[in-house]
């Protein structure tokens, strides 16, 4: 007996999804750029290939006669790829690589001012090119486990409860290279109070609370639990599943100390989630089966308060530029007797663009589609497309903007400049008259002035392919199963996707 059910619900899934992506393209190579913070989505969370992959409704009934149970344990892990496109998003000039000098002669494009980084040499003079090449490896076991209970007497409808949670090991490395074409005789400690000789130990020094970029960064953990409760019919055609449940937030709070700071889990982000699936045959011969599977997890997760640092507006960078915390320490710099302290001291921008920050990342969607085949004799195996979206995370300062900071004047002296950007901009830093201190006022920092966007991740559409392959031993007393898979997601039209691959294998039991 065969069955064959048009395929045009799965096929007008993947137009739309890749519809929906490119009529919002404009600049593909550099969507975001600038950024200070980057939500990786986590692995083994619900609808996901990795989780939903050959673990159905037909695992959870295998066993004639017992319970309605069934559990998996799930081995992954996998690594990002396109280190350009992640650069860019980090940083300045939509590019993943600046021009940093010390002189203010004409300067290339693409190029930042040495001297707020506290780069100051013996001769005054300093060229480097720095690069970004952004990469995550990640792996780790997820476990899931689902029971069916009060079914009812035709045994055609069960209510379940389940639950999944991935212990994950995530590891990020900014991969910082840097390439010195001037030293300037090195660092010159009678310049400033703490000076640094490049920017690699620039991004290292000690006076700085956050945004820094070291060596590579790791996090180990239990990357959120996710529990549900719902409710499943059944048909020898067709299944249909709903739920309702949250996510309970074990993972670690992003400190901002480090630029790309390892997370795992949502962030501590504790949510709700609901969702559905269902699934029916397309084809039937012999016992050998062509079905197609859907699910469907939409998340909301909740604010927290996290440390991020942000940027002036309409000025790439400017958490790193020169400051005055406040017109007293001004005043204290212009009554140095020291020339070179009275023209440098000053506080460093990161410092004082960190702040504690109310964090809501909103809803996100997850849509998975599969072709799975079953044979009798044990084979199973399924190709899917997985369709994730997610909203523009909303930041706000926690306890509000406290004025008093102003862009340090690169004469110091006291002496501000607000038209100053992270540049070595001639233009700005001496033809034009620097504000004096009795005008401090005049420069202060305002809340509208800052660029908060800066510190949110932005909202994504992300696309996945997968493919799994298995064997199913359905006539030992306890059914099991294994499959091995592979997966690779990624964004046309946005750098704010960690382009990447991964790999799984499981097993799992039916009791």
């Amino acid at each position: 007996m065969k069955r064959l059910v048009p395929l045009g619900c799965f096929l007008s899934l993947l137009i739309v999804a890749q519809l929906s992506a490119n009529s919002c393209a404009n600049s593909c190579s550099c969507a975001h750029t600038s950024k200070s913070f980057f939500a990786v989505r986590p692995p083994f969370q619900e609808s996901a290939p990795e989780l939903v992959s050959a673990f159905r409704y037909d695992r959870y009934h295998a066993r004639g006669g017992g319970v309605d149970g069934a559990v998996q344990i799930v081995g992954f892990g996998g690594q990002s790829t396109n280190p350009t496109a992640l650069g860019k998003y980090f940083m300045p000039f939509c590019n993943n690589q600046v021009n940093v000098t010390l002189t203010e002669e004409e300067f290339p494009e693409n190029t930042i001012f040495a001297q707020h980084f506290n780069i100051f040499t013996q001769t005054g003079t300093f060229e480097s090119t720095l690069t970004f090449s952004p990469k995550q490896t990640y792996g780790g076991i997820g476990f899931s486990y689902r029971q069916d209970f009060l079914a009812n007497k035709e045994r055609t409808g069960f209510f379940w409860v389940s639950i999944s949670l991935p212990v994950e090991h995530v590891r990020n490395d900014m991969e910082l290279c840097e390439k010195v074409t001037d030293t300037g005789g090195g660092a010159n400690p009678d310049d400033d109070v703490f000076v640094v000789a490049n920017m690699t130990q620039a991004f290292a020094q000690q006076d700085w609370q956050f945004g820094k970029i070291m060596c590579a960064q790791s996090r180990t953990g239990v990357a959120d639990i996710q529990a549900k409760i719902g409710y499943e019919w059944l048909h020898p055609m067709c299944h249909v599943e709903g739920y309702i449940g949250g996510t309970i937030p074990t993972g670690n709070k992003p400190t901002g100390k480090f630029v790309f700071e390892p997370v795992v889990g949502n962030g501590r982000h504790g949510g709700i989630i609901f969702g559905s699936a269902c699934g029916f045959q397309l084809w039937e011969n012999n016992g050998t089966s062509l079905h197609i599977e859907w699910a469907i997890n939409n998340q909301y997760l909740f604010s927290n308060t996290q440390h991020r640092s942000f940027d002036l507006k309409g000025k790439p960078w400017s958490r790193y530029m020169q400051v005055y915390a406040s017109q007293e320490e001004a005043q204290a710099a212009s009554e140095q007797t020291n020339l070179q302290l009275r023209a440098n001291q000053s506080s460093d921008g990161i410092n004082i663009f960190t702040k504690p920050m109310h964090v809501t990342p909103g809803f996100s969607c997850n849509v998975n589609a599969a072709l799975v085949v079953n044979s009798t004799r044990g084979f199973s195996g399924e190709v899917g497309y997985n369709f994730y979206s997610r909203d523009q995370e909303c930041v706000s300062l926690d306890c509000g903007w406290q004025e008093g900071p102003a862009l340090k004047a690169l004469l110091g002296d006291g002496t501000t400049q607000p038209l100053r950007n992270i540049t070595p901009n001639i233009d700005l830093d001496v033809e034009l008259t620097a504000v004096p201190l009795a005008d401090y006022a005049d420069s202060i920092i305002k809340l509208e002035d800052l660029d908060l966007k800066s510190a949110a991740h932005p909202a994504y559409i992300s696309h996945t392919f997968y493919a799994t392959s298995g064997y199913r031993w359905d006539k030992r007393a306890y059914p099991t199963f294994a499959s091995l898979g592979a997966s690779y997601e990624f964004s046309t039209v946005s750098n704010a996707v960690l382009d990447r691959w991964m790999v799984w294998g499981k097993a799992g039991v039916s009791f």
